[in-house]
């Protein structure tokens, strides 16, 4: 057991994806001592070939769920009668299960997602909160802890005005997740995209006040925002853009944001990767005071 693993920490942590990593990050910043634990190992400090590419370029995100540096393939049945399961289009009857790509790599998922950020509408928080009971599922409430993790950086003019106070977006500028728009005009060369792109236009065009050219441009100045307050009113159905969690064009995660954070406060916060929990143990009044794990890749 190294020094690290025997000390007393005020907080223990079992993964480090967009739950684990971020809250991680947040107790160290708040003054507790965390150890983090991850099964898999740090993406981009691995040997593998081509990995840090996979992780960083968001048009290899395919290839990153397929790197096997960091994939894990788990193969989930959703029901326990096999005639049932077997109905599944996505069923494998070879291993019995619904392939599930996850990651194991520090930064768990967000380490091969497509990086798509598109909010819920209001109506799912809404209908979680009358599910539960629980009032604070209510969008209202949850598009403040939005506002708080994003740093929007694809709406330039509207974060120029918020400088003065004329924001009314309900965009986040100032947290540590940064989303951008993919603008990517070379690809405008590819004709099978091309027409792939005006095909969606073309679907989507009776969903706008305007002929297909149009709503082409439209979307080229900036427009179509599916997360901006304004489109919050309705449902939002038609044509838009899609937010990215990048960074100058680059992935950004939860691997990210624990790093900074070990960076700024390496005291108080102890990333182990290859460590896989075994066993939480628990004192005699029953309250958890510790994992086991395993080390090795």
């Amino acid at each position: 057991m190294d020094d690290a693993a025997a000390r007393d920490w005020d907080y223990v942590i079992v993964g480090s994806g967009a739950g684990g990593g971020t809250l991680a990050a947040r107790l160290a910043e708040s003054g507790m001592r965390v150890f983090l634990i991850e099964a898999g190992p740090d993406a981009c400090s691995s040997p593998a070939p081509r990995l840090p590419d996979d992780y960083e370029v968001p048009a290899f995100h395919a290839h990153a769920c397929e790197n096997p540096a960091m994939s894990w393939n788990f193969h989930v049945r959703h029901y326990d009668d096999e005639s049932r399961q077997r109905r599944d289009p996505k069923y494998e009857a070879q291993s019995q299960g619904v392939l599930y790509p996850r990651a194991a790599a520090l930064g768990g998922c967000t380490a091969h997602n497509a990086m798509i950020f598109v909010l819920p509408h209001d109506s799912d928080w809404d209908g979680i909160a009358e599910l539960t009971g629980d009032a604070s599922w209510r969008a209202s409430n949850m598009r403040h802890y939005v506002e708080r993790l994003e740093a929007c950086r694809h709406r330039p003019l509207r974060r120029a005005l918020r400088r003065i106070g004329l924001d009314s977006t309900g965009h986040g500028w100032d947290g540590w997740l940064q989303t951008e728009k993919a603008r990517p005009p070379e690809s405008l060369a590819d004709d099978a995209l091309l027409r792939t792109v005006v095909g969606t236009a073309r679907g989507f065009a009776g969903t706008l006040p305007l002929p297909v050219t149009s709503a082409l441009r439209w979307l080229a100045r900036g427009r179509g925002d599916p997360n901006a307050r304004s489109w919050r009113r309705r449902p939002f159905t038609g044509l838009c853009y899609t937010p990215l969690s990048t960074r100058g064009a680059r992935r950004i995660g939860a691997r990210d944001r624990v790093i900074e954070a070990v960076a700024a406060h390496p005291d108080r916060l102890h990333v182990e990767t290859d460590a896989l929990a075994t066993r939480v143990l628990f004192d005699d009044a029953g309250r958890a005071t510790g994992v086991e794990y395993m080390k090795g890749a």
